[in-house]
């Protein structure tokens, strides 16, 4: 991931997080402003220039709920998968990816209040306490896009280990995995990739690893003690397919 510009929201600029991501990319164009809402509303983002608008990262706060259930599609049988949103956008530039059209502003976004995050998440759990959910961080975002700003998921997954009825999955395309490697999965925590035709990844799934390494890299959280998940979607017919 190639970050050249930091937009850092002045209400959270104290924050030690932030401290991190800049020392992180320290050749990054930094600029502080007041009003994030208004910087968003005053930019243009032209649809040929995505993948260029993807290298801005806005660091900023999650005002809402943290944790929302999949809003699913109309008409299909609905699986209560429920998402984590610490961030928005991906700096891979998949072809078919829905997120190129979700969100207004083609940059990447990181919350960075996690400390809100875990106090939400406790009590949200505690009160549901014997009710079995399945949570991901995947879901707006590439899950290990998070753990490249800020390395998220070592924390959150010694906190999801506390809640056995509350299955979390990192879901992604990259295989930068060896922070992972390092931690206990416990018996809840899913790694999972996105799969597809070595064939599509080259033509479709720009700046994604290949399929040998995605297989290599479950193959080597499966044999650390993650559970796996594999996802084909979409599925692309081709010649010899």
């Amino acid at each position: 991931m190639r970050v050249e510009k930091i937009i850092v929201d002045n209400e959270i600029a104290d924050q030690e997080l932030v401290t991190l991501v800049l020392e992180r990319f320290p050749a990054a164009e930094t600029h502080y402003v007041s009003n994030i809402t208004q910087w968003f509303d005053l930019q243009e983002f032209p649809i040929e220039s995505i993948g260029d608008n993807k290298k801005t990262l806005v660091l900023t706060q999650q005002k809402g709920a943290w944790l929302k259930p999949c809003p699913g599609t109309k008409n299909y049988l609905c699986c209560k998968y429920q998402i984590l949103n610490v961030v928005n956008n991906c700096h891979m530039d998949c072809s078919y990816c829905i997120l190129q059209g979700y969100f207004d502003a083609p940059v990447l976004i990181a919350y960075i209040n996690i400390e809100e995050l875990f106090e939400e998440l406790t009590q949200k759990f505690r009160s549901l306490r014997g009710r079995v959910m399945r949570i991901g961080t995947g879901e707006l975002t590439d899950s290990l896009t998070v753990d490249r700003i800020y390395n998220l998921s070592q924390k959150l997954i010694p906190f999801f280990r506390r809640f056995k009825d509350k299955f979390f999955e990192i879901k992604t395309k990259e295989v930068e995995i060896d922070h992972l490697l390092e931690l206990d999965p416990g018996t809840n925590i899913f790694t999972s990739w996105s799969m597809n035709a070595q064939h599509v990844i080259e033509k479709e799934e720009h700046g994604a690893p290949t399929l040998a390494e995605r297989i290599n890299a479950a193959q080597m959280c499966q044999i650390r003690g993650y559970r796996i998940g594999l996802h084909f979607d979409p599925l692309i017919r081709f010649p010899e397919w």
